[in-house]
Order: structure tokens, then sequence, then C-alpha cells
């Protein structure tokens, strides 16, 4: 009885296991030494150097403050993704298809959101935004609106594009958004249980698909009460411990501008306009952090060394 209950178990030699990850690495490194990129690149090159990037079969957890700029950060992700020729696929619960692809066009064409919006454009605006659309529409870039969802519903989603060969990464826009649904009973008795069992279910979907899994997730206000220059860590993860636990990558938007803090007190570094993406968990690699520059309405972003003009 004992085997036939555990029959459903795979138990393997270890040796078995060690020749399929060597010759994983020895694919992989033969498609480096071509030039091709294993991993997905996130267009942040600091990020990118101490990474590698987003691997397949692993959870990145995207935090910060709101307002912050996860989403601008999530996007601009997605973006260059889908510019690599990968099915990127952005799950969105806070806004709708047209917010987010307002979003999208502005930083596509640099033009403040805020004029496509309500300000209005001029013809040059109206042209880069025609040539951001034209961009847009050969890019396998999918958006999906599910406010309503629960994340069984999104597996679904996320199992049938993958039967297409229409996945290759995606996004969720964010965690402690997600409908959960509670029944009597249930052992989701508490927040805190409920949004882990989701994290826990967003790794195992990131493993079964073999694609990379990004979920935006907010922090509590404890690093508010810090004193100055109120940098984030772990434990500052909203609602559930089992986030700094279950994810592969923690990785914190922080805007010191946003603070106030226009220079660097040691280095005297002109702070404005430039973020940092700080890693704080990394389970197969290096932590520190990641700088990058961005223009006020976050439409822009650039690597650290370039400057907006």
């Amino acid at each position: 009885m004992r085997e036939h209950a555990s029959g459903g178990v795979d138990v393997r030699m270890a040796a078995e296991v060690a020749r399929e990850v060597l010759a994983r690495s020895f694919r992989n490194q033969e498609a480096r030494e071509k030039g091709e990129h294993i991993q997905v690149r996130t267009g942040f090159d600091e990020l990118d150097d101490l990474t590698g990037g987003l691997y397949r079969g692993e959870l990145a957890v995207l935090s910060g403050r709101p307002s912050m700029g996860k989403t601008a950060v999530a996007l601009h992700m997605a973006l260059q993704a889908a510019r690599a020729g990968r099915n990127t696929l952005y799950f969105s619960i806070e806004m709708s298809e047209e917010e987010v692809t307002e979003r999208i066009l502005s930083m596509l064409s640099g033009v403040e959101a805020g004029k496509i919006r309500f300000k209005g454009t001029n013809r040059e605006e109206r042209a880069l935004l025609e040539k951001a659309a034209a961009e847009l529409a050969g890019l396998p870039l999918r958006i999906v609106y599910c406010g309503s969802l629960a994340i069984d519903e999104i597996r679904a989603v996320l199992m049938t594009r993958k039967a297409r060969r229409e996945l290759d990464i995606f996004f969720i826009d964010y965690l402690n958004l997600i409908h959960i649904p509670y029944t009597r009973g249930s052992r989701n008795e508490t927040t805190d249980l409920a949004l882990g069992d989701v994290v826990r279910k967003v790794k195992l979907m990131a493993v079964e698909l073999d694609v990379p899994a990004v979920l935006l997730a907010q922090m509590n206000r404890d690093s508010d009460r810090r004193l100055a220059p109120y940098l984030p860590i772990l434990s500052d993860l909203r609602n559930s411990g089992a986030i700094e636990q279950v994810a592969d990558q923690v990785i914190f938007v922080y805007r010191a501008e946003k603070y106030g803090i226009l220079y660097d007190k040691d280095t005297k570094e002109d702070l404005r306009g430039v973020g940092y993406l700080l890693v704080a968990k990394n389970r197969n690699g290096a932590t520190g952090r990641a700088r990058f520059r961005y223009n006020v309405s976050m439409t822009r972003f650039l690597s650290y060394e370039n400057r907006l003009l």
C-alpha cells in the first residue's frame, strides 16, 4: 500500500539529474558562444550584468512603495523581452488594457502619457505616436486585464498560450490585487496565507511552463519610517513572508528623488533622474544594486552610462 501510495512521486538518481544539468549547461554555453541569450534580458544593463537577466523556471518579484515606478519598470522589461522576439504576456489587475497600452505608447514614443490621455498632442507628437503604434503592432506582446481572475484562471490562460507556443515570459501586476475566492472552511483564512499560496502557485507555473515569471508586489510602510535614505529590505514585503522564501529574485525599485533626496551625501552624485534596482535576494547569483536613468514622466529609460537629453 505504501509503494502504491508513493507511486506518483518521481524519485531519481542524482547522477541521472547531473547528466541532464551538464547537457543543458553545455547547450547554453554553445548558444552564448554564438551570441545568443538564453535568459531574457531586462533592458537595464547594470541589472543584467549583476544577475544575468531573467531565467526560465524562476520567479522574480519586483517590489516598491506606491508611485515608485514598479509598473513602469515592469513594462520596460516586457517591451525589451518583446523586442528580442520573446512571446510576452502581461497580466494587469490594476489597469485596463487601454490604460496599459497608453503607458506603452508613451514609453515607445517619449510623449507624456498625460498628453495622450487628456492634454492633447501636437502634429510632431502624433507622428511619434503613430510610429510607436506601428512598432507595437510588430511586437509579440499581449496584455490581459484580469481584475476579477483568480490565480487558477490566470494559470489556464498561460497553459493555453504555452500550448499555442505563444509564451516565453509572463508578468503579473500585481500580487496584492489578485482575486482570492474565500469559502467557509477554506484553509486560506488570512490574507498572508492566501497570498503565500498565490506566490507558490506562480513559482510552480514558472517551473511547469519553463518560462521566467515576474510578479509585482507592494511594500509595507516600514521603509518610510526609517532614517534617510529609506532603503527597503526583504521584511518590507507586504502581507506575506512567503514571498522572500519562494522567490528566486527579489528586486526593489527605489528612487531617492521621491523622498526629496537629490544628491548622494557621500559621492555628491546628482540623483535627479537616477533610479536603483536593489537586488535584495538572488538565489543563484549575487545581490547588489543596479542604476538606471529615467525622465520625469517615467516614459523613457536608459542605462546609467547614458544621459537623457
